[in-house]
């Protein structure tokens, strides 16, 4: 609840400083160049640098344009966080972030992708009041942002752990250069599903979704289900596509998907609020309303509020 609030608040900020005249608007644009190699020792294939080099890219541009606008902030004494601004930027600029990968010549080992932010100031506006209406899906992209983000620190330790170990022994042990071939592959597998996560994101029902409202709903929960295959043991995507099975009617697909991603995560306040709802329409009021509580205890009291508010489920 308390991310919730903080997310309304600075977006309010946001559009307090941020409006601007039709005709003064301006073209904003953020770039930056990224080099990924690939084959060497570790033979690893172009397909996979490839989404290394674009994942860091992409992170790389969205950051740009948080930090510009974090300045913007700054001028106004606000503070936030660029977690947040990243996450903005993610949630409202996906048409406008662009990826563009330069061919390497025949005996070439490091691919560069140029990625381009690139935007009206007069889309600004209305972009993030929509934005600002939809809580669920600010804390969904500051969760992909977040997990982007662990994601990206890892491979760059992993990347300096291999160069120091080679430069080191000049010859990694097999088994050596086994594991970290393995592990750069786990990294990749897990950061396409960061990407699948945020395409299911962009299907989620608004405005610009809602001529296509179940279409789109299969799309995003085909969408979460490669993300879980690819990494099963982040919580985020069991409880995403729990909520997607729940706006689906498919109730008893949610509470597994709520439940696994309880047990991957007990900390994680979202999935007991969930499932708490799913366990009340059951008439099971003794397991909501430990739900409830549980959720209320890690920061997130909307269902023992609700519940309180229509006095179901017991105190």
């Amino acid at each position: 609840m308390k991310k919730i609030i903080a997310a309304f608040v600075w977006i309010l900020i946001f559009l307090n400083f941020y409006y601007i005249e039709p005709s003064h608007a301006q073209k904003k644009t953020f770039t930056c160049t990224v080099k990924q190699s690939y084959g060497g020792s570790l033979r690893l294939p172009f397909d996979t640098a490839l989404i290394l080099a674009n994942a860091k890219a992409r992170r790389k541009v969205q950051k740009k344009a948080a930090m510009y606008w974090k300045s913007l902030l700054v001028e106004k004494n606000k503070e936030v966080s660029m977690d947040e601004l990243i996450a903005l930027v993610k949630g409202i600029f996906q048409k406008e972030t662009s990826l563009k990968t330069k061919k390497p010549p025949a005996d070439g080992y490091r691919i560069t992708v140029f990625a381009k932010i690139e935007y009206e100031d007069s889309v600004i506006e209305n972009r993030v009041r929509k934005f600002n209406k939809n809580h669920f899906m600010f804390n969904r992209f500051m969760e992909s942002q977040q997990r982007e983000k662990e994601l990206i620190d890892n491979l760059n330790k992993l990347e300096e752990r291999y160069s120091k170990e080679n430069f080191l022994s000049l010859l990694v042990h097999k088994q050596r250069k086994k594991f970290f071939k393995n592990e750069f592959h786990r990294i990749v597998r897990q950061l396409k599903a960061v990407e699948l996560n945020e395409k299911a994101l962009c299907l989620w029902p608004g405005d610009e979704n809602k001529h296509d409202y179940w279409g789109n709903l299969a799309r995003a929960r085909d969408f979460m289900s490669k993300a879980i295959e690819l990494d099963p043991n982040y919580a985020g995507y069991y409880y995403f596509r729990g909520v997607i099975y729940g706006k689906d009617l498919f109730d008893d697909s949610a509470l597994e998907d709520f439940s696994q991603a309880i047990r991957l995560d007990p900390n994680y306040a979202d999935p007991y609020v969930s499932r708490a709802f799913i366990y009340s329409l059951s008439q099971q009021y003794d397991l909501a309303r430990s739900d409830a509580k549980r959720a209320c205890e890690l920061g997130n009291c909307t269902a023992k509020n609700f519940f309180k508010a229509l006095d179901i489920c017991g105190k």
